[in-house]
């Protein structure tokens, strides 16, 4: 039997738990190990190693791999590589995030990835047989990590329950939302909000994964909970510091959006929107009601809302619930707009649209211009017919607020 194989054989016996596997991976290869769950959670690392470079020393440190190290790896596509196949790969050393030399491979359950292998080479380098060695290594966890799964899935089944009815005013009395966060031994946040994130295609395992990762490894913000309902991931996010206003917050969900949206394969896109923070959780069905609402109401007024992710930046249409009450008990159309509607179909002209840009462009020609693709002149040929055809003053600052509503009105009710 070759040396290499004496090995191998080392890593089939019976063990009684990971560290002791991780310990033998060491072992073997001379080389500090650490594993990783699937979301860079640290499960356990060999524990006689005297060498270890900084990101791995924080990892240990915070249970966590850094959000600098999984952001840079993500950057460069070696997270990606690592969950497209089950062979390792050789990183080389990145020293401004403290990353030392490192082999890394990917525990899998046929496309499922379980954890990751992380090898630091600090005295000694792997070699062909090193790679063959931490292969087999990878199967002798994958037992372990399925249980390690399985087990972590009950955890997050019941989570993700509690958090459901918690965000759906199931819970009435605060003593009864303190009692279900006791049960499952997490703290309530001091402050917090609701984020969904609504992807275009139906959220797969893996970018379940993908997003739980990100999420984890934020400096900013802690995920408490967290549920997937096909196409919307709902986050009870938590502040980590004082610093994070609102303002900032916003722009962390802009930031998420933009790191996952058109990527992959096949490309996806993925809006976000968030609550303001609030401080008493039996609140919580309020917030979530906040990141619906700007979510619906994103869908609908796409190009309006394309940079408001807070209900806070909604703005005036936080009201428009409420103004289309009114406007059903009153049944009466916009004068202005009825008579554009009608001209516009009597004499095939376009001057409602016009009137709509202009508004919604806040009066700017050569902006509204471009939108109609259509000559400045053109446009204000258009407006003064506009204007002697139905007498409206657009100076009056009530009149362009009130024919602006209209026009999102209609949208709403899909005229």
């Amino acid at each position: 039997m070759s040396r290499n194989n004496s090995k191998k054989s080392e890593l089939k016996v019976a063990f009684n738990n990971l560290q002791e596997v991780v310990d033998k991976i060491s072992e073997l290869l001379h080389c500090p190990v650490t594993l990783e769950d699937e979301t860079h959670r640290l499960i356990t690392y060999s524990k006689h190693d005297i060498h270890t470079d900084p990101a791995r020393l924080e990892t240990i440190i915070s249970r966590q791999v850094p959000f600098k190290v999984t952001q840079r790896l993500w950057k460069q596509g070696i997270i990606q590589k690592l969950n497209e196949n089950s062979h390792p790969i050789r990183i080389n050393a990145i020293q401004d995030i403290g990353l030392g030399n490192r082999v890394a491979i990917s525990i899998r359950q046929k496309d499922d990835v379980l954890g990751y292998i992380w090898v630091i080479e600090m005295e000694n380098t792997l070699d062909e047989n090193g790679f063959e060695l931490l292969k087999e290594a990878a199967q002798t966890l994958r037992m372990f990590l399925v249980k390690h799964r399985l087990q972590q899935r009950k955890e997050t089944e019941g989570q993700q329950r509690f958090f459901w009815r918690l965000i759906n005013n199931s819970y009435q009395k605060k003593e009864d939302i303190t009692a279900g966060f006791n049960k499952l031994q997490i703290e309530i946040p001091e402050r917090f909000s609701i984020a969904i994130f609504r992807f275009s295609t139906r959220i797969t395992s893996r970018q379940e994964q993908q997003f739980i990762t990100y999420l984890h490894a934020s400096h900013d913000l802690e995920m408490v909970f967290y549920h997937i309902d096909q196409f919307d991931f709902t986050i009870l996010l938590s502040p980590k510091h004082e610093q994070i206003t609102i303002q900032k917050l916003s722009q962390i969900i802009e930031d998420i959006v933009n790191s996952f949206s058109g990527k992959g394969k096949t490309p996806i896109n993925v809006v976000g929107s968030c609550s303001h923070f609030f401080t008493r959780i039996e609140r919580i069905d309020k917030a979530y009601r906040e990141a619906l609402t700007v979510m619906d109401l994103k869908e609908t007024y796409t190009s309006e809302l394309t940079s408001v992710n807070g209900y806070w930046e909604l703005g005036i249409f936080k009201y428009l619930d409420i103004i289309m009450e009114r406007k059903k008990e009153d049944s009466i159309d916009c004068l202005p707009i009825a008579f554009l509607t009608e001209y516009d179909k009597k004499n095939q002209t376009d001057l409602l649209e016009t009137l709509e840009v202009f508004l919604n462009t806040d009066g700017n020609v050569n902006d509204a211009s471009k939108v109609l693709h259509v000559h400045p002149n053109t446009l204000n040929y258009r407006m003064k017919r506009i204007i002697e055809l139905t007498g409206i003053r657009l100076k009056d600052p009530k009149v362009k607020l009130d024919l602006y509503l209209e026009f999102k009105i209609r949208r709403w009710m899909g005229k």
